[in-house]
C-alpha cells in the first residue's frame, strides 16, 4: 500500500468513526393554537405527551353531542403508548369559560379520566368507587361553524380507597395540558 492510499484510508476511517448520529429530539408539547390543528398534549406524571390526532395512529379527539356534552381525550398510540387521558364536560360550552372540576362538588359539571391497559388502571367516572379528582379546563376557542374547540387543562386524579375495577395505580398528575381539535 502506498502512502497516498494509506492516507486516504485513514481519513475515511477517521471520518466514519467521528460521525455520530444526531440524538433524537426530545418530545415537546404542541403549541397552544386555535385553528383545529388536531393537537393534544400534556405533561403526565412528569412525562411529556404530545400527539397530532390527525397524523398518527392515536385514539382520541373531541366529540360534542347535541346536549353540549363534550368529551376530549388522547392516547393509545399503537407504537408507544398504552395510556389515555381525557375529560368530559357536561355543561354549556362557551369560549373563554373556565370549568373548575372536583369530585368534592355536589354538582359535577364534568369529570377527568385516565386509563392504562398494561397496568389495568382505569380511573373513569362510571366506576362505582369513583376516584378523587380536581382540576380545571379552560375553553380558549369554541366555534360551532368551523367545528373547532381549543383549550387548556390540568388535573390530579387518584383513588383513595380499594377499587372494584382495576388496580390502584396511585396519583396521576396532568399539567400544562392543551388541545386544538375539530369536533
Amino acid at each position: 500500500m502506498n502512502f497516498k492510499s494509506l492516507y486516504s484510508f485513514c481519513v475515511i476511517i477517521v471520518f466514519l468513526t467521528s460521525c455520530d448520529e444526531e440524538p433524537p429530539k426530545p418530545i415537546q408539547l404542541p403549541p397552544k393554537t386555535q385553528v383545529g390543528a388536531g393537537t393534544f398534549g400534556a405533561i403526565v406524571n412528569g412525562e411529556v405527551w404530545s400527539f397530532n390526532i390527525y397524523g398518527h395512529d392515536v385514539s382520541g379527539g373531541a366529540v360534542l353531542d347535541l346536549s353540549d356534552l363534550l368529551y376530549v381525550s388522547g392516547g393509545f398510540d399503537s407504537k408507544e403508548r398504552d395510556e389515555s387521558i381525557g375529560f368530559i364536560l357536561r355543561s354549556q360550552i362557551e369560549e373563554g369559560k373556565i370549568f373548575n372540576l372536583s369530585s368534592e362538588s355536589d354538582k359535577k359539571p364534568g369529570y377527568f379520566e385516565y386509563s392504562n391497559f398494561i397496568n389495568e388502571c382505569f380511573y373513569f367516572h362510571t366506576s362505582e368507587n369513583y376516584p378523587f379528582f380536581e382540576g380545571t379546563v379552560k375553553i380558549t376557542r369554541f366555534d360551532r361553524y368551523e367545528r373547532i374547540i381549543s383549550g387548556e387543562f390540568e388535573y390530579v386524579i387518584d383513588y383513595q380507597e380499594s377499587l372494584e375495577y382495576g388496580n390502584d395505580c396511585g396519583e396521576v398528575r396532568v399539567t400544562d395540558g392543551r388541545f386544538d381539535l375539530k369536533f
